[in-house]
């Protein structure tokens, strides 16, 4: 798939990352597995996808999100969803992200479809 994507696990470490993910971020598999966002993004950020991935571990349900940032001429935010990946006993046992960026000439950020992501991921 060409979208960043993420597995995480209830310590909220990265179990697995994508091509497109690790691409976006400029690490390989081993600077990632094992991580938490405090070891990769800036301590309020990490704590806002600590926050969300704790509600889709409570909730059991997809989150959508929509940050915007920078400056009104440059990228202005990214967009993505945090997935809830179901044991059989439908407790959540990882969260799949999912996020892409969007700039400020117009375009908007597009609405991914969690199920066909998650469709996507297992074939």
């Amino acid at each position: 798939m060409p979208l960043p994507l993420c597995l995480r696990d209830r310590q909220f470490r990265y179990v697995w990352a994508n091509a497109a993910f690790r691409a976006a971020f400029g690490r390989s598999s081993p600077e990632l597995i094992g991580k938490t966002d405090f070891d990769l993004l800036p301590h309020e950020q990490a704590l806002v996808e600590q926050m969300r991935d704790e509600r889709v571990f409570e909730d059991g349900e997809h989150l959508f999100f929509e940050d915007r940032a920078g400056l009104p001429a440059t990228l202005v935010g990214v967009s993505g969803w945090h997935i809830p990946i179901k044991r059989s006993d439908q407790s959540v046992a990882y969260v799949l992200r999912q996020w892409g960026a969007f700039g400020s000439n117009g375009s908007s950020p597009s609405t991914p479809d969690a199920e066909e992501s998650v469709r996507m991921l297992r074939e």
